[in-house]
């Protein structure tokens, strides 16, 4: 603990033991993992507030700790490491040329996209319409110069899901535009994709737009991997698939 490079080391490695957990449903342990992890940050910040990797680093995991807090339907905690991480994040971005970080930006879309959830389930749909355009203006930032790789693709694709399910609750009746804009900047790569990141909201954005046989294709290679979603994925239609899938391995 009084070496600054082995604990840094150490919260990297349990960052990645989190990610592990949550991608197999693990809630309690992945809460329970990162809390250790936001609780050594915060003390390596304390000691030099000036560096900017550790603050990075803490904001990256308070936004971790945002997501499976919400899983866990604890609302204060994913409430206050949201907001705290939002707050690091736009002060680092204040403070310097962000836009050589692109990563930043990755990690601000996804803290917005946690307000915006929790804003939409206690009923405040302005909030929630706002947290949702602020998730997809950062991740369109975070996508917006050079090859867009799968990470900043799905936050995109994320934030039109979750700007679709703000809109359909103020018009419960019509097909929300940004889910229609999030089929269409998956389609191109997600059906022949063997990753997550991009197969999770494909197989949500085609249930919610009704293309059953991406969905199919999705489901059987995230169900063939072991990944369990955070959030349950909208019900089937119900409708048969022709689809068949091949291989199955989620890289």
């Amino acid at each position: 603990p009084d070496d600054a490079r082995w604990l840094i080391a150490w919260c990297a490695a349990k960052q990645h033991q989190t990610d592990a957990f949550q991608l197999v449903g693990r809630v309690a342990e992945a809460q329970a993992t990162i809390a250790v992890v936001v609780t050594a940050l915060e003390g390596l910040v304390k000691k030099d507030r000036a560096n900017r990797d550790w603050q990075a680093e803490l904001a990256a995991s308070l936004v971790r700790q945002a997501y499976v807090g919400a899983a866990a339907n604890d609302t204060y905690v994913a409430d206050a490491a949201s907001s705290h991480a939002i707050s690091i994040l736009e002060r680092i971005a204040d403070n310097e040329d962000a836009h050589a970080d692109s990563s930043l930006f990755g990690w601000l879309s996804r803290a917005w996209r946690v307000r915006a959830v929790i804003a939409l389930q206690g009923g405040r749909q302005k909030a929630a319409s706002d947290a949702a355009q602020r998730a997809l203006d950062h991740a369109t930032t975070s996508s917006a110069s050079g090859d867009v790789d799968d990470e900043a693709l799905a936050d995109r694709a994320n934030a039109l899901l979750t700007l679709g399910a703000v809109e359909q609750a103020q018009i419960p009746d019509a097909l929300p535009a940004a889910w229609t804009q999030a089929h269409a900047l998956l389609a191109a790569r997600a059906p022949g994709s063997h990753d997550w990141r991009l197969l999770d909201p494909w197989l949500r954005v085609c249930r919610l737009t009704g293309d059953d046989a991406g969905a199919r294709v999705a489901l059987t290679r995230l169900n063939a991997s072991g990944y369990v979603p955070l959030q349950p994925w909208p019900p089937d239609t119900g409708q048969t698939s022709s689809a068949s899938e091949g291989d199955q391995h989620v890289e």
